[in-house]
């Protein structure tokens, strides 16, 4: 999820809530919408299936609390304009990298994207975490959350409407056993950037504007390795196969992406990881079908047995 998808789209609006709705409710939202624009039930209409897609990207930023608090502070701190294009936010410019926000307070463009070197709090340190910036007194590169990690299963009709418990087995990227994640050879120890100070990012003067950018000694991560961990190369994750064991709810839908927190790739030094998608696809039935939560069935009859009735 970008930045920008965050500022532009209102993912509040797409589930029909209000920013004060629960977690709760919210979950209830999202699963009254999915039958409806589901694309099971709206067969060629590519209109609702844009519209499930619309819900599904909505209800997996505002069903984790953290995904959330983040995308409602950077819709807040945008949505007074002090720093959209055109809105006056950077409508003057003093010589050592200041721009004048409406209300006549200056802000320091190199603050705004944590090349700062202030100890105080601010716009920069808000920016600074949403953008993976970074400033205080340390100038430590924030640790980056593990990535996201999709995978498929395909599961046969009356599993998917009674529910099922299945093994996964994952080949994904994990902390490397003999360095522990530090990516330095067991024994050693990693140092800091001497470019740019550990921080992973380093500052350009260009026009009067400070500009960070990152560091290209250590590419970004703050950290030279001197002795590489002969396992991991320095990388501090291998390829490692694992097995979860996933529960499948009742009444899962083709193509419905099942959200494992915490079960994708792990952070950096620390981080927490990322989340597992599991995209479940079922395969058709010989006789039933599925219309919403109920179950179909079509039975030819003879004219006789309609007139008469008849046990089928």
């Amino acid at each position: 999820m970008s930045s920008k998808d965050f500022i532009e789209k209102d993912y509040y609006a797409a589930l029909g809530v209000s920013k004060e709705t629960p977690t709760a409710d919210i979950k209830k939202a999202y699963r009254k919408l999915a039958r409806t624009f589901h694309p099971d039930a709206n067969k060629g209409d590519p209109g609702a299936e844009e519209r499930f897609k619309e819900i599904s990207e909505a209800y997996d930023v505002l069903s984790d609390d953290a995904r959330r608090k983040e995308y409602d502070e950077m819709r807040s701190l945008f949505a007074r304009g002090a720093f959209r294009p055109g809105s006056g936010g950077f409508g003057g410019r003093g010589g050592n990298g200041y721009a004048t926000a409406p209300g006549g307070f200056s802000v320091n463009i190199e603050d705004l994207f944590g090349g700062g070197g202030g100890a105080g709090g601010g716009f920069g340190d808000v920016l600074g975490g949403l953008f993976g910036g970074g400033r205080g007194a340390s100038r430590q590169r924030q640790a980056r959350r593990g990535a996201d990690v999709e995978t498929e299963v395909t599961l046969g009709f009356v599993e998917a409407v009674q529910g099922v418990t299945i093994p996964l087995r994952l080949a994904t990227p994990g902390t490397c056993p003999v360095c522990h994640g530090s990516g330095a050879e067991p024994g050693t120890t990693p140092r800091d950037c001497p470019t740019c100070d550990g921080s992973g990012y380093t500052t350009r003067n260009q026009g009067g504007f400070g500009f960070s950018e990152p560091c290209r000694t250590c590419r970004s991560t703050g950290r030279i390795i001197d002795t590489p961990c002969h396992e991991c190369q320095g990388l501090g994750q291998t390829t490692q196969e694992r097995t979860l064991t996933v529960r499948i709810p009742a009444g899962v839908s083709d193509s419905q992406r099942i959200r494992l927190k915490g079960k994708g790739a792990p952070g950096e030094r620390g981080a927490p990881p990322g989340d597992l998608f599991v995209v479940v696809h079922v395969t058709p039935h010989p006789v039933l079908t599925r219309k919403g939560n109920d179950l179909a069935v079509t039975v030819p009859i003879s004219y006789p047995e309609a007139v008469l009735g008849a046990q089928v």
